[in-house]
């Protein structure tokens, strides 16, 4: 595997289908030549993501407030193409270093409790194999959100993106 799973990596030239930017790995499976990761930082400001229209731009109702763009879409690419990318070293790993409130307990318990239910709702995409059957059946995660969805009693904005 060329990269562990949700480890972020830095793609340095735009090339087959990525653009320039920090990425997220989703899933690397050599036997189905599959590649797929999020784009979650363009190098490039101007580049715009699918859905929304762009902020600053005039609407007809002008008291109407924008929506922003949807944060990253899948991108797919062939195991084979991104491992000569890793090898001419176009792709450059990156750790992630959290700060450090994120290693701090939760003093209320209400905190606690949400917490714990963002965890429940969220366990089936921690599921990798869950995960990695979805998009390679599905080719996405419509279907583990609708399941999350029906089998939480929640809506689709508590599931992140």
């Amino acid at each position: 595997m060329p990269l562990s799973h949700n480890q972020p990596f830095r793609v340095l030239n735009d090339a087959y289908g990525l653009v320039k930017g920090f990425y997220r790995m989703v899933l690397a499976e050599r036997a189905s030549d599959t590649v797929i990761c999020i784009l979650f930082r363009p190098e490039d400001p101007t580049h715009r993501r699918p859905g929304g229209r762009p902020i600053g731009i005039a609407t007809k109702r002008p008291k109407q407030t924008p929506k922003k763009p949807l944060v990253g879409s899948l991108s797919k690419i062939s195991y084979q193409l991104f491992q000569e990318l890793l090898d001419n070293r176009e792709i450059v790993p990156h750790s992630l270093e959290l700060h450090s409130s994120y290693y701090t307990d939760l003093k209320q318990k209400k905190d606690q409790a949400l917490f714990n239910k963002r965890c429940l709702t969220m366990q089936s995409f921690l599921d990798f194999e869950q995960l990695r059957e979805s998009l390679l059946v599905q080719g996405n995660i419509g279907e583990l959100v609708r399941k999350t969805m029906e089998k939480h009693q929640v809506s689709n904005s508590v599931i992140p993106p």
